[in-house]
């Protein structure tokens, strides 16, 4: 459905449904941005916990530095020096057509030893294994690395989606601080910037101090619950809660079985075994640019 094509580029989204494609392509970009920065967190909130018990600085910008470098090793060293190497990467992987959709429904196995990296499902996978959330004893963290990668994917794909205007309305309906719109911008701002400079800005101000911010402002106007998981303390960042497990990052939950059910009791949809078909009533509904 985000990709709306078959693998010979041939479109399957019928015209008067694009709108909605472009909805859920918007979507599924959103959600790899959300899964990079929660990414970012759980390996911050680690690296807090470690420095309760190894005596080492607990400052709120050693762990920005060290954080920063910390994925070098695993991002290819040709694409080490500036953001702009990355962005490269993935212009080149898109070639000529309209989006990283677009070149990732066209790949085959042939094409390449590995997975399409113009599949935005391939990066949310990588991203989901908690194995690599660990910082080594080197100060290597293989998570830090998909995050930085994933980040300037979702820039990318983000411009891709911005030339359609439906998915343009989508991006600027989101008001977030840290939307896809403003990380395309933010990337675009440090192109020229080395990964380091990049990741200690997204490190300090979309994730730590947006920690502080965000639980904040959801604690003090609701029940006062205390909702942090790391505070200022004594000697810098140390976990509220040290008896609390380690987070891992989490996909939202997909509720599209559930909404398909709905829509298919309500007589919008009609099943057909392997798929779904709209009924006459859902194809005026999707017109009208609702199914509720």
């Amino acid at each position: 459905m985000a990709r709306g094509l078959a693998t010979d580029g041939t479109s399957v989204v019928a015209s008067d449904v694009e709108r909605v494609q472009a909805w859920w392509a918007v979507l599924q970009v959103r959600q790899l941005q959300r899964l990079c920065l929660e990414t970012l967190y759980c390996v911050a909130e680690r690296w807090i916990a470690e420095r309760e018990t190894d005596g080492k600085s607990q400052a709120l910008e050693d762990c920005i530095a060290q954080l920063a470098v910390s994925g070098h090793t695993y991002v290819h060293e040709n694409v080490r020096e500036s953001v702009s190497q990355m962005e490269t990467v993935f212009r080149d992987v898109q070639g000529g057509r309209h989006s990283l959709y677009e070149s990732a429904a066209r790949w085959s196995p042939e094409d390449a030893e590995d997975e399409s990296e113009a599949d935005v499902f391939v990066h949310i996978d990588r991203l989901k294994d908690k194995a690599r959330l660990a910082v080594d004893s080197d100060g290597d963290c293989d998570a830090i690395a998909n995050a930085y990668i994933g980040l300037v994917f979702c820039a990318i794909e983000t411009a891709n989606l911005a030339l359609n205007p439906d998915a343009l309305k989508a991006l600027r309906a989101d008001g977030d601080a840290c939307s896809l719109l403003r990380l395309a911008d933010l990337v675009t701002r440090f192109r020229d910037s080395s990964i380091e400079t990049f990741l200690r800005h997204v490190l300090k101000e979309w994730v730590l101090l947006r920690h502080f911010a965000v639980v904040g402002s959801r604690s003090i106007p609701f029940d006062g619950k205390n909702r942090f998981r790391f505070v200022m303390g004594d000697y810098g960042l140390e976990r509220f809660d040290k008896s609390a497990r380690l987070p891992v990052p989490g996909m939202s939950v997909d509720k599209l079985d559930h909404a398909l059910m709905l829509c298919e009791q309500g007589g919008l949809l009609v099943d057909k075994g392997r798929a779904y078909r709209l009924t006459g009533a859902g194809r005026r509904r999707i017109q009208k640019g609702s199914l509720s």
